[in-house]
C-alpha cells in the first residue's frame, strides 16, 4: 500500500519525522493482507485495477488517514486527501493528457487466461505501507522522490 505525500516539497523535515512516527505507531498491529484485483480498467487518464473491498484494506487506510491527521493541520497546504471518496486501486500507467484508448480495454481483457479466454481476478498481498514523495503536476510527470520515501512492515500473519 502506498501512502503520497504531495505535494512533497511543502512538507517540512519535522514533518515528516513525525509523520513517519505517526505510521509507524499506527500501522504496528496490522499484518500482511491479501488482495483481490479485478480486470484492468482503462479511462482516459489511466490504466488500472480496482480491489475487491476488504475490511482490513479499508481499517489499514484508516489508520495511514489518522497517521496524516496527527501531523498535518486541516488549513495546512500539504493536507492529506483523508476527506476524499476512495477506491482502493492500482495503476498500471497514467499519463498527463488524455489518450486514445480505443480498443485497449477489450484487448486488456482479452489477455490469454484461465477463465473463458479472460484474464482471472489476480491476488497479491500487501506487506508493507510505502510513504513515497511525489509531486504528480511536476513538468516532467509524476516525480517519486525514493531518497525520502520510507517502509513500514506489517506483521506476519496473512488477511485473507
Amino acid at each position: 500500500m502506498t501512502s503520497l505525500m504531495s505535494p512533497a516539497a511543502q512538507v517540512t523535515a519535522d514533518q515528516l519525522r513525525r509523520l513517519r512516527a505517526a505510521l509507524s505507531r499506527n500501522t504496528a498491529h496490522f499484518n500482511p493482507i491479501e488482495l483481490r484485483y479485478g480486470p484492468a480498467v482503462v479511462n482516459t487518464v489511466a490504466i488500472e485495477l480496482y480491489i475487491e473491498p476488504h475490511a482490513a484494506l479499508t481499517a489499514l487506510r484508516e489508520a495511514v488517514n489518522e497517521a496524516y491527521r496527527q501531523v498535518f493541520d486541516k488549513d495546512s497546504k500539504t493536507q492529506h486527501a483523508t476527506h476524499k471518496v476512495w477506491r482502493a486501486h492500482t495503476a498500471l500507467a497514467y499519463c498527463r493528457k488524455e489518450f486514445d484508448n480505443h480498443g485497449l480495454q477489450s484487448a486488456l481483457l482479452r489477455t490469454p487466461g484461465t477463465q473463458a479466454g479472460f484474464r482471472g481476478t489476480v491476488t497479491e498481498p500487501v506487506t508493507q505501507v510505502l510513504l513515497a514523495a511525489t509531486d504528480p503536476w511536476s513538468r516532467s510527470g509524476m516525480t517519486w522522490n525514493t531518497a525520502r520515501q520510507s517502509s513500514f512492515p506489517l506483521g506476519t500473519t496473512l488477511a485473507k
